[in-house]
């Protein structure tokens, strides 16, 4: 969940610079995860955090999904 917050501000800035470049409307980001709980916790919210930072960061992401800045995506990860 932590690498996906992090990664999420530049998905999103980097969607944002290719409409400016382009001056056309480019379409929601698909991120994809090969954690199901992380993509449980950010699409449905729920679950019990421990800790504050956690549950921050998940109500972080959890906000860009509900307002379609971005799709998560099941991958299966084949090298782990």
């Amino acid at each position: 969940m932590v690498a996906l917050l992090d990664n999420l501000g530049l998905v999103e800035l980097i969607q944002e610079l290719l409409c400016f470049v382009t001056s056309s409307k480019i379409e929601t980001p698909l991120i994809y995860q090969d954690n199901t709980s992380v993509i449980s916790l950010v699409t449905e919210g729920g679950g019990i955090m421990q800790t504050k930072h956690m549950r921050s960061r998940m109500f972080l992401v959890l906000e860009a999904v509900k307002e379609k800045r971005v799709h998560i995506r099941y991958v299966h990860c084949r090298g782990c």
